[in-house]
């Protein structure tokens, strides 16, 4: 997230350290050194494949969980990609597929199972917690401040507690340190506003080890092992797996808002992908770069057998004025960077930084408002999603019973208009809007301004 003052901080480190970002160099006179570090393709099979995967629906349970349902989610996928987990399958030559019988053990306990169809997806098996035994507790150590600020951190943390406001604990700067990662977490971790812990910003930008955010991952669910792990990572594809494999929440932070992605301001330099730095990683300088971004992480974690334990978030550029950036995205260049993200399977938005411009503000305020409607249809789990691209206006769609979340975004800067006749099964449908940023609805037809978006509920 903090582009230049991180850079600076590991130039500052030691001079040994190469002056790259994202494995590239970008400084004048620097040979052109290709990084490295590429997420493979996986090869094709010639025949298919079933990719078994199975994950909790929540985690962690917990002992106050006993009485509440609780589930193991299922996907039985069939692929001609070698992708992780997958192996060989013998299929019907005609009629249906067929279904894979399951059974779920725990410590050679039968807790549930079930005819699962194959080629399906978080097929879930209800299972009840009663009679086992949590195997795991936070671990009894009292932290020794190293630092002269404890009390006044403490004090913000109860602060939040006592508004309602929820906390994403920033460790960028002290996750390598075991010791301190301890302190903190510990200090933090029992507070009823801690959503989540934050570690790596942009550890493949300043090529952080690779086992890096991996170990202090491990650390971090020894201490707590309730709250998820999150970092954001600003590259394109630059050791992915390595950095991806220490969080349960990935973000990526696209800022193409007003830069030069082809020639950098800072560094006078060209920007391509194996040199130069633009603020923005192998960019065409257009929204679709945050939507191509989204769908490359989306595919690499369904490659790898972590979609169903990990999740993508999106980090809306909210800066300008300076280095990279001449100026800050408009309030409603926010909401295209933020609904963009969500209709290619954002699951949350953490806009980079704070305090910002007045308009940004005005139409985030306008999109957390929305938010709890949103919610119910993007995180239902039995919803089905279908998206749609018509003439630079993306558009996602989430079915929920009799109903449907429309959320649509204009990638033009220009007016333009969209018929909800083009979706299959809304055309002559009550419509109702929960989500104006340059948007409106006059019988089937929505009307966008410039870089408008809306959200309607069809049904």
């Amino acid at each position: 997230m903090a582009r230049l003052a991180l850079a600076a901080a590991v130039a500052l480190a030691g001079s040994a350290l190469a002056d790259t970002w994202c494995g590239k160099n970008y400084e004048q006179g620097t040979p052109v050194v290709p990084p490295g570090g590429q997420f493979p393709v996986p090869a094709t099979s010639s025949s298919p494949l079933l990719a078994f995967r199975c994950a909790p629906a929540i985690k962690p349970y917990v002992a106050s969980d006993a009485s509440s349902p609780a589930g193991i989610l299922i996907d039985t996928f069939i692929t001609n990609f070698e992708i992780a987990g997958a192996s060989g399958i013998n299929l019907p030559s005609n009629g249906p597929l067929g279904d894979v019988i399951i059974s779920v053990e725990v410590n050679g306990r039968v807790v549930t199972g079930g005819a699962v169809p194959l080629n399906s997806s978080k097929v879930e098996l209800p299972f009840s917690l009663a009679g086992l035994t949590p195997q795991k507790s936070a671990y009894d150590i009292h932290p020794i401040p190293s630092y002269d600020n404890l009390t006044q951190l403490q004090e913000v943390i109860t602060r939040m507690e006592e508004v309602g406001m929820y906390l994403m604990y920033d460790m960028r700067w002290t996750y390598q340190n075991d010791t301190s990662v301890a302190e903190q977490v510990n200090m933090v971790k029992n507070s009823p506003a801690l959503l989540l812990w934050y570690t790596g910003d942009e550890p493949d930008g300043t090529s952080d080890p690779l086992n890096a955010t991996a170990h202090a991952y491990d650390l971090i669910y020894e201490l707590d092992g309730y709250h998820p792990v999150s970092l954001c990572l600003n590259c394109f594809d630059y050791y992915w797996t390595e950095y991806t494999s220490g969080t349960d929440i990935v973000m990526q932070d696209t800022y193409m808002i007003s830069n030069n992605v082809t020639w950098s301001v800072e560094w006078d330099t060209t920007c391509n992908t194996t040199y130069g730095d633009c603020g923005c990683d192998d960019c065409l300088g257009n929204f679709e770069d945050i939507s191509t971004r989204m769908d490359n992480f989306a595919y690499r974690l369904w490659a790898t057998g972590w979609d169903t334990t990990k999740s993508v978030w999106t980090v809306p550029q909210g800066f300008g004025g300076g280095e990279y950036w001449p100026r800050p995205p408009t309030g409603p260049e926010f909401v295209v960077q933020s609904v963009l993200a969500i209709n290619h399977g954002g699951m949350g938005v953490v806009s980079w930084d704070a305090p910002t411009t007045d308009d940004i503000w005005d139409y985030a305020s306008i999109l957390a408002q929305a938010s709890p409607t949103l919610k119910e249809y993007i995180a239902n789990d039995a919803a089905t999603f279908a998206h749609y691209f018509y003439g630079q206006i993306d558009v996602g769609a989430w079915t929920v019973g009799g109903k449907t979340l429309v959320l649509a975004t204009n990638l033009n800067y220009a007016e333009v208009t969209f018929s909800l006749g083009g979706v299959p099964g809304l055309a002559g449908r009550p419509v109702t809007q929960v989500l104006d940023s340059g948007a409106s609805v006059s019988g089937n037809t929505l009307t966008f301004t410039s870089v408008g978006s809306g959200g309607w509920i069809v049904g």
